[in-house]
């Protein structure tokens, strides 16, 4: 049957592995320096790698969203995250800041949430 050898999974060759690995163990040892340095610094400076890290989390977020035809709106989304790591970075706040967070989420994405046409699918959009 030749039909089945179609509907086999394609197996990388062993180069593309070594080369996929190699580049994953240069990024480690480039990065794990300089985030070990930045925990070891801690306060502001850890601050500002954690949001460096949760900006790039988000833009991969909203990548993986778009190839599944949501629509997020990345600002919002950065908005949101923000808030939730400063409500990490002051614990004596934390109340007080998720509260404004969340509430500001809702105020703000309502209105966007009732400008898109029904055929654009805001409800998906908008969780």
């Amino acid at each position: 049957m030749t039909g089945e050898k179609d509907l086999a999974p394609e197996m990388p060759s062993s180069s593309a592995k070594q080369s996929s690995q190699g580049r994953r163990a240069a990024t480690i040892a480039v990065a794990l320096p300089i985030v070990l340095l930045f925990v070891w610094l801690g306060g502001w400076f850890l601050f500002a790698l954690l949001t460096f890290v949760l900006c790039m989390m988000t833009m991969e977020l909203r990548s993986l969203m778009l190839q599944a035809s949501h629509r997020p709106v990345l600002w919002f989304s950065f908005a949101l995250a923000l808030f939730l790591l400063a409500s990490a970075m002051f614990p004596q706040q934390r109340l007080m800041l998720l509260s404004i967070g969340a509430g500001l989420a809702l105020l703000l994405s309502f209105p966007l949430f009732f400008m898109r046409a029904p055929e654009q699918r805001p409800l998906n959009d908008w969780g």
